[in-house]
């Protein structure tokens, strides 16, 4: 991730949902692969967008796709996966089921 053009609080949050999320597959492939899926939708709900449905629009997509991931995750970080259902939980407004339309 090049986080040179992103604000240094959100860079500093990109990195740190990076390693949660890499902590979280615990070395499995696959997981890594959907890891890095999930941070880029976490990326792009975090930087600047064009209007606030936008904004929504992301948040929604990343919200669901961290529930899905942890939903695949084993119990290798306990604490971490509490502190991201957590995430999950207070966003659960969100979370209806429905895709999040490409944004």
């Amino acid at each position: 991730m090049i986080t040179i053009d992103l604000p240094q609080e959100v860079a500093a949050s990109c990195l740190e949902m990076a390693i949660a999320l890499s902590m979280l597959a615990h070395e499995d492939v696959r997981l890594t692969r959907t890891a890095s899926f999930v941070h880029r939708c976490y990326v792009r709900a975090v930087t600047s967008t064009p209007n606030q449905h936008t904004h929504e629009l992301r948040w929604r997509r990343f919200i669901n796709a961290l529930d899905a991931y942890l939903d695949r995750c084993s119990n290798a970080a306990p604490a971490l996966a509490h502190r991201m259902r957590e995430l999950v939980s207070e966003n659960g407004d969100l979370l209806d089921g429905r895709e999040a339309m490409a944004s």
